[in-house]
C-alpha cells in the first residue's frame, strides 16, 4: 500500500471537526436569487479561477471529458465521478453541475460521464461490462477506460473520492438508495449530510414517508469498484452516493445528489457555490 501525503492526515483531523462545527447554521448558496454586488464578488472569484479540461481515451467510443476547477487556494482536492452506470442519469447530470461549480477554496476534478458508451446508451453496463467491477484491488484495472480512469486518480492524487451513483429501492428497506456509503474516515461528514439534507429538504414530506437519506455500511476493502480500490490500494478517503430512483423524479435525484455533495465538500473545507442550482422541488 502506498502510504499517503501528511497533509491528509491533518485534514482526517481537522476537516471533521471543521466541518461539523460550521454545517448547523450553513446555507446552501447558489440559485439566481442574488443582488448585483454579490454577482460582481462571484465575477471577480470566477477571473482567479484556474479552469481545465482534457480528454481520456481520445478518438474512441469511450472518450470522455475530465474537467479541472481550481481555487487560488487548491489545498484540498476532491475527484467526482458521475456515469459509472450509464443508466444513473442523476450522477451524470449533477455531476456536470459539480463541473461547473464556482470554487472559493479546494480543487474539484471530476469525470461526469464515466462509462460515455452505457451513457449514451442509457444502459447500466457497456460493452465490455460492469465498469464499476473492473478496478481490482492490487493489480491493474481490468479494460481500457478503468485504467485511464484509474490513471486520472493517479495523476490527480486527490484527498477524497466521490462517486455518484442511482438506485432502485431505499437503504434498509429493499435495496440501497438514498444512502451515502462513507470510508472509515468519512463517517462523520456522511452523518452530518444525512441530518442536514434530512432536516431541510426530506422530513417534511409526508409523500415520502420512506425517503429520508440513510448513512450506510462503510465501504468494504474487497471488491473491485473504483472507490474500494482507491481505499484499499491508495488508503483514499470518500463516499459513495445512492440515490433512489423509487418515488422521485431526474428532477428530485439530481437536486439531492447536488445538495449532497456541496454539503459534503463544506465539511472537508472546499467551498463552492452553484448558480447553476436547480430549483429546489422539496
Amino acid at each position: 500500500m502506498v502510504a499517503r501525503p501528511s497533509r491528509r492526515g491533518f485534514l482526517r483531523t481537522v476537516g471533521v471537526a471543521a466541518g461539523t462545527s460550521a454545517l448547523g447554521s450553513a446555507v446552501l448558496s447558489g440559485g439566481p436569487e442574488s443582488s448585483p454586488d454579490d454577482r460582481e464578488v462571484r465575477r471577480e472569484r470566477e477571473e482567479t479561477l484556474d479552469r481545465d479540461r482534457h480528454t481520456l481515451l481520445t478518438a474512441t467510443n469511450y472518450e470522455t471529458e475530465v474537467y479541472t476547477i481550481e481555487a487560488p487556494d487548491p489545498s484540498t482536492t476532491v475527484f467526482v465521478i458521475g456515469g459509472m452506470h450509464g443508466n444513473e442519469r442523476a450522477g451524470v447530470e449533477a455531476a456536470h453541475l459539480v463541473a461547473e461549480y464556482r470554487i472559493d477554496r479546494g480543487r474539484l476534478v471530476v469525470i461526469p460521464e464515466a462509462n460515455k458508451v452505457a451513457v449514451e446508451r442509457g444502459n447500466n453496463h457497456g460493452p465490455r461490462g460492469d465498469l464499476n467491477r473492473q478496478f481490482p484491488m492490487g493489480s491493474e484495472p481490468t479494460t481500457p477506460i478503468a485504467r485511464a480512469i484509474w490513471n486520472e486518480v493517479l495523476r490527480v492524487d486527490p484527498d477524497y473520492l466521490l462517486d455518484m451513483h442511482t438506485a432502485t429501492g431505499i437503504y434498509g428497506i429493499d435495496g440501497i438508495g438514498q444512502a451515502i456509503l462513507p470510508t472509515d474516515q468519512t463517517i462523520v461528514h456522511a452523518a452530518n449530510t444525512v441530518e442536514y439534507v434530512n432536516e431541510n429538504y426530506i422530513s417534511h414530506r409526508r409523500d415520502l414517508p420512506h425517503h429520508e437519506l440513510r448513512l450506510g455500511m462503510t465501504i468494504p476493502e474487497d471488491r473491485a469498484a473504483l472507490i474500494h480500490k482507491a481505499s484499499a490500494d491508495r488508503d483514499m478517503e470518500g463516499w459513495l452516493t445512492e440515490i433512489t430512483r423509487t418515488g422521485l423524479d431526474l428532477h428530485e435525484q439530481t437536486f439531492l445528489h447536488d445538495v449532497v455533495t456541496r454539503t459534503l465538500l463544506r465539511q472537508i473545507d472546499v467551498e463552492v457555490t452553484s448558480e447553476k442550482a436547480l430549483s429546489n422541488p422539496f
